[in-house]
């Protein structure tokens, strides 16, 4: 979900809060409806959550009732924070960490980060404030969730180091490729962890094969059906963006090292890479196969 999309109102809610501002006023719908200009039978719809009142009728209740215009659109600044975070996605979160909005909305209030008449607090600061109580938990049910790899993982060491620097290396990889995917896994999606982590663990314990059974060295990566057609394979593998990051994260196997699909850098090495495949494409289609073949010469 785009971070730039506001919170807009929920009907259902906004149903709630027309319905709490007529019981306070000892209206009847009829006699409410009569005093925003309205039918009864449009007034009854907004009770009933079927229609959202527009902007010209909330202006009236809020006049009529004392009520800011923000409050009957969101409620008060719990309720608008706890919108906030669900609209984002971490509705689960919630559920399981209840006491969350109030920690939220104590810091907000506790550092002065918003104006309550402004919405009562920006999107941006909400989730800000959000993601630092987030994260801390959400590392740790990554490794909860991870852990059938992570017990597994240092029977293939591809690093220098103990079996629980294999582990680290291993549960540090899985972590930066669920934060490069911006938010796209959250807390309580499961199977999209261990599918990320399934992922991961093949490439290390493949790697460590390779490594171990397969000295060739790079030619074999790309090799298909023991044909020598490196430059193919290689631009095949670059065509899209998880090929891009396979060839990099190999290249820096040979040097021992981890690529930090999270650092801000990323994004446009991988790009380069996608650029140099449709390049190696270009050529492989200029020449022939007998031209190509005298680029590679067999060890």
């Amino acid at each position: 979900m785009s971070s730039n999309i506001m919170l807009k109102p929920n009907k259902d809610l906004v149903a709630v809060r027309l319905i709490e501002i007529r019981d306070e006023l000892g209206l009847s719908i009829a006699a409410m409806a009569e005093k925003l200009g309205i039918s009864k039978s449009t007034l009854n719809s907004y009770i009933r959550a079927l229609a959202m009142p527009p902007e010209e009728i909330i202006y009236k209740v809020s006049i009529m009732s004392g009520k800011s215009i923000e409050w009957i659109k969101f409620g008060d600044e719990f309720d608008y924070i706890r919108q906030v975070i669900e609209f984002k996605g971490f509705g689960q979160f919630l559920v399981d960490f209840p006491d969350t909005v109030d920690k939220v909305l104590e810091a907000c209030q506790e550092y002065k980060v918003y104006p309550i008449e402004n919405r009562y607090v920006n999107d941006m600061i909400v989730m800000q404030v959000f993601y630092h109580i987030y994260y801390p938990i959400f590392d740790k049910y990554i490794d909860e969730v991870i852990k059938i790899y992570l017990d597994e993982i240092h029977k293939y060491p591809i690093y220098t180091g103990d079996d629980e620097f294999q582990r680290f290396k291993y549960s540090n990889r899985v972590h930066m490729e669920i934060r490069g995917m911006e938010n796209q896994v959250k807390y309580g999606e499961k199977e999209k962890i261990l599918n990320i982590a399934e992922t991961e663990f093949k490439n290390r314990v493949d790697f460590y094969f390779r490594n171990n059974n397969n000295k060739k060295g790079i030619k074999d990566f790309f090799k298909k059906d023991n044909e020598p057609s490196f430059l193919p394979d290689f631009y095949e593998k670059l065509k899209d963006r998880n090929g891009a990051k396979e060839v990099i994260r190999y290249l820096a196997h040979i040097y021992k090292e981890d690529f930090n699909i999270g650092n801000e850098v990323a994004g446009e090495i991988i790009e380069a890479f996608e650029e140099l495949g449709l390049k190696l494409e270009r050529i492989n289609s200029k020449y022939s196969k007998k031209e190509l073949k005298t680029l590679f010469i067999k060890e």
